[in-house]
Order: C-alpha cells, then structure tokens, then sequence
C-alpha cells in the first residue's frame, strides 16, 4: 500500500516468501493471519516507511529476516514472533506511538549474536505483557528512545534482558 488512502487488509490470510510493504500515508491493517518464510537479509518481511499505521492482533510470524518501520505507528497485540534472522521488530519513530503488548518473541536464529526481540529508536517505545525467551543479545534494546516504557514483561534466556544508551526517563516496571 503506497500513498494517502491506500490500505492493506490481511485477514485469515498467510503471506508466504513475501513482504508486506506500507508507505507514504498508507494504512496496514493484520489480523488472525500468519506471516512466513522470507529469510531473505536484503529484504524485511514487515516494511513501512512513513506509513499512516500498522495494526497487527493475532498475527503468527516465522522464518524471517526482520520486522522493519520508521516513522509510523505501530500497534502489535496477541502475536507470536519466531524463528527470526536479525531483529523480530525494529520499529522506530519521532512522534509516533510504538506500541508492542501480549506478544511472544522467541527463538531468534541462535547463529547471530546480535539477534533482539525488539529495536527501538529513535522514538520512544511501549512494551506491554510480554514473553521473550531464546535471544543471543537483547530482549529490547533501546537507543535514542526517551520516555520508552517496558512492564509486566518476562525475559529469559536472553544474554541482556533490556539494553539502553543514549535514552532517559526509561521506565522498567514487574519485570
């Protein structure tokens, strides 16, 4: 989806050795779906550049590269996230809602060192009752991301549990 207006709805849908793409203004929208199979280091499963939003409930991601936004909202509830290359999520934005809650991240590719459940910044993040398990580096790693907010959340198996530089007022909260 590229542009004001445009829109991408996945429902009971599986995206296979695909990307789900979202731009310039554009809205994506998943839900109860499953995403697969894109391994690919050149190409991000989830890319949103400057989008309107991204929603997605109920998602099941597996064997990919990462998850990438910049500079739109984004809102992950209900997931499941696996088997990844690099970074499950690298979300990032200025003056936009980042906002990850009830999601599992595990089982990063036990190969990279430097495999995160969850990249923020720049821009402040929220990470809200998760389950992150299995990661050779950071459940969330923070950088450039005042304000970012983590709570009620487990991590094991992690060689950090919660990474931070160049990021104040971070709050770490029932974790």
């Amino acid at each position: 989806a590229d542009g004001a207006g445009a829109a991408l709805n996945v429902r009971w849908g599986e995206v296979v050795s695909g990307q789900v793409r979202i731009f310039n203004d554009a809205l994506g929208f998943l839900e109860d779906s499953i995403i697969r199979d894109l391994p690919d280091l050149s190409r991000e499963v989830i890319e949103c550049v400057q989008g309107a939003g991204l929603t997605a409930r109920r998602v099941y991601m597996t064997r990919f590269t990462e998850g990438d936004a910049q500079e739109t909202p984004v809102l992950f509830e209900d997931s499941l996230m696996e088997g990844f290359l690099v970074d499950g999520m690298d979300i990032k934005a200025t003056n936009a809602p980042l906002v990850i809650r009830r999601t599992t991240f595990r089982n990063a590719d036990p190969n990279n060192s430097n495999a995160d459940a969850i990249d923020f910044g720049p821009g402040a993040g929220t990470v809200e009752r998760c389950l992150i398990h299995n990661f050779p580096d950071k459940g969330v790693s923070i950088g450039g991301a005042p304000g970012t907010r983590i709570s009620d959340t487990l991590f094991y198996r992690c060689g950090i549990g919660v990474s931070a530089y160049s990021s104040l007022g971070l709050v770490v909260v029932n974790c």
